[in-house]
């Protein structure tokens, strides 16, 4: 959303657009004689604009019968709720300008002839906040969703505030209906965005509004909590499956490691290794003349006994029935979770 306000720009008040000009220009320039009928009657037209009250050009009219802005530094006059409108239903800030002659808006008066902060966000046409816009515009500020929504319900409280200060005002002034509707008319659309916002802020709590729509549409709260727990309750099933093959190559292993140690209970003891002795060593190692080295003891290779490798794999299938039964148990957790959010 554009800000403007609080500018050292707006100490003065331009004239007003429309019948203030047509006044002006009125005056500096000369008359030209009239050649007929046809000039008269356009000479009577340039007068009844001059005298006509100044009228919005979005809307074209009475500027009079609803609170005003006046632009900065153009000095365009408009309603406040059709300079909104135009401003909010723009696609991007960068078009965020005068409906009148384009230039970019530094600061705004309202209908004091004070400065005014003013926010309009960029809805897009539907001039209603919606997913995929407010996505694409809390990239560009770089704020977390969380903050970004918590900021525009603080402002929209404020503005809802001023503007029900505004209506009172105007109704214990005796000011006209249309005054007083405008005001109601801004509440009312401000109320219905917060709303809009409060919705958004409490999906996001839930783990939405993470990505957009692949076709943008207006927002609906219901539609939004269903898809999310469509989503949801898929990646827990894909988790719940994921577990189930680990759980099958689990048991898999435990009985294959059962198999192998009833084989080894079964079996007899294991033959000895043949020995090889220092003679046969020396033989090769040694030069024929070493007579005086003496032949030790024969050596044989270390082996497991048959209690030490049944001991081994005892071992080995304990840790795996304990990770097995870990699996198992993460996975009835994660089926009663399913199952309660369901």
């Amino acid at each position: 959303a554009r800000k403007w306000g609080n500018s050292s720009d707006c100490t003065t008040m331009p004239r007003a657009h429309g019948a203030s000009d047509a006044a002006a220009t009125a005056g500096d320039a000369s008359p030209e004689p009239a050649d007929g009928p046809e000039s008269a009657a356009a000479a009577a037209a340039a007068i009844a604009d001059a005298a006509a009250p100044p009228s919005c050009s979005v809307c074209l009219e009475c500027l009079s019968l609803k609170r005003e802005l006046r632009v900065q530094p153009c000095g365009h006059l408009f309603h406040r709720s059709c300079l909104l409108h135009w401003l909010e239903t723009r696609e991007s800030i960068r078009f965020q300008l005068c409906p009148n002659c384009r230039q970019e808006i530094d600061a705004v008066k309202n209908h004091h002839g004070v400065d005014h902060p003013l926010y309009a966000e960029c809805l897009g046409p539907s001039g209603k906040p919606t997913k995929n816009q407010v996505i694409e515009n809390n990239m560009v500020r770089r704020m977390t969703m969380e903050r970004y929504l918590e900021t525009y319900i603080e402002k929209i409280t404020s503005t809802c505030a001023n503007t029900q200060t505004d209506h009172d005002r105007f109704e214990a002034s005796g000011r006209v209906g249309t005054w007083l509707e405008d005001c109601m008319e801004e509440m009312g659309k401000l109320e219905e965005r917060m709303q809009i916002y409060i919705e958004m802020h409490a999906v996001y709590r839930m783990g939405g509004m993470r990505h957009g729509d692949e076709v943008p549409t207006e927002w609906n709260y219901r539609e939004e909590v269903i898809k999310l727990k469509t989503e949801q309750l898929k990646e827990e099933g894909q988790t719940l499956e994921s577990l189930s093959r680990q759980t099958n190559q689990s048991a898999h292993r435990f009985q294959t490691l059962q198999a192998e140690l009833q084989s080894i209970q079964q079996s007899g003891p294991p033959s000895p290794n043949s020995a090889l002795t220092i003679n046969n060593l020396a033989a090769v190692a040694a030069p024929a003349t070493a007579e005086h080295l003496l032949p030790p003891a024969p050596v044989r290779l270390a082996e497991p006994s048959p209690r030490q490798r049944v001991r081994a794999l005892n071992e080995a299938i304990a840790r795996q029935m304990s990770n097995t039964e870990r699996a198992a148990d993460a996975a009835a957790a994660a089926a009663a979770a399913a199952a309660a959010a369901a």
